[in-house]
């Protein structure tokens, strides 16, 4: 019986180890399971968590990529739209390339 309640003691320490360990990288609790991999896995699951990578953060810079892929995105979208303008006879091709060119700036 003791060495039952002295496995459960180390795994439940080494459980709440690990689960320390990943929220100091940044992970938010619904994708933290650092208890159950040192619950579980005892020392393996400390080496696993401990060579986690932090978890991504956005920065200012992946946001103004993101902003710019939808601009582009709505661009051609709209230039579409000129297109079939252009096809259906509504533009005359002065105007089809006078819109492409405000948009491909």
């Amino acid at each position: 019986m003791g060495y039952i309640m002295g496995g459960l003691i180390q795994a439940l320490i080494l459980g709440f180890v690990c689960d320390r360990i990943v929220s100091g990288k940044g992970y938010p609790r619904n994708e933290n399971h650092g208890f159950l991999w040192g619950f579980l896995l005892s020392v393996i699951g400390v080496i696993v968590c401990a060579c986690k990578p932090a978890y991504p953060v956005l920065t200012n810079n992946q946001n103004q990529y993101s902003s710019q892929k939808r601009e582009q995105a709505s661009s051609a979208d709209a230039l579409l739209k000129y297109k079939q303008l252009l096809d259906s006879g509504v533009l005359t091709q002065e105007e089809f390339d006078r819109k492409k060119e405000e948009l491909l700036r």
